[in-house]
């Protein structure tokens, strides 16, 4: 079941007209880098994920507005639905992850005069294509809790840029935060510090993506089909 709900999304993404919109809209932060006061690599990948993020939220958002979510549940399990959806949306976030981060790793290059940095892109890339995965997962999992079309989007864009502050503020508490462990893995060098360390950045982000998944199979499984 949940096999044949996965060939039936993977059909559907190449017409997938929210993942291209996101991908542009990563090429197009990566491009207004070069007009910011931010130009580092870090800050570039930290934006890619945040538009990961919303891809999956409105993604699932759209598709729960058209119906699409509610004859996929007719048609199977809610849980074979929430994995098939869940692995295409973290397909998604990857191929954001890799557009964007090639595209800001150009745009930091030729800001600060040099030649693009493959250098520090190439190590920082899997992680940053991990967090970028697991970022249109966690926006999957607010489009299906919060399920309004207009304001799952909104909420998890504030919960990114409360995290930020978070971080900024209090970095203990900012660190264990899915946005502190995406800041962590970003890094293309040395961690800075109020970050967690790589390794442990990716445990925590797998941790808030078992949670963020868990509550949101409790959701959809006691929800009416048509509230979806």
């Amino acid at each position: 079941m949940t096999a044949r709900l996965l060939r039936a999304e993977l059909m559907r993404l190449p017409a997938d007209h929210v993942l291209l919109g996101f991908v542009a809209m990563a090429v197009v932060l990566a491009a207004a880098l070069a007009l910011g006061t931010s130009s580092d690599l870090t800050s570039g990948l930290a934006q890619v994920e945040m538009v990961a993020m919303l891809y999956g939220t409105l993604r699932f958002g759209t598709d729960n507005r058209n119906g699409v979510v509610a004859r996929s549940i007719l048609l199977g399990r809610r849980g074979a639905v929430l994995v098939a959806r869940g692995l295409v949306a973290a397909l998604g976030g990857a191929v954001i992850g890799v557009v964007g981060g090639v595209c800001t790793a150009v745009t930091t290059g030729l800001v600060s005069g040099r030649a693009p940095g493959a250098d520090e892109l190439l190590p920082a890339l899997p992680d940053a294509v991990l967090a970028a995965a697991v970022s249109a997962v966690l926006g999957l999992c607010f489009g299906v809790v919060v399920r309004n079309y207009f304001l799952a989007p909104v909420a998890a864009f504030l919960v990114h840029v409360g995290s930020a502050v978070l971080l900024e503020s209090v970095p203990v508490l900012g660190q264990a935060l899915p946005f502190g462990a995406t800041m962590s893995l970003v890094s293309p060098s040395a961690v800075p510090a109020g970050l967690l360390p790589h390794p442990l950045a990716a445990v925590v982000l797998l941790m808030w993506l078992a949670l963020a998944g868990g509550c949101t199979w409790q959701v959809l499984a006691v929800r009416d089909v048509g509230q979806a």
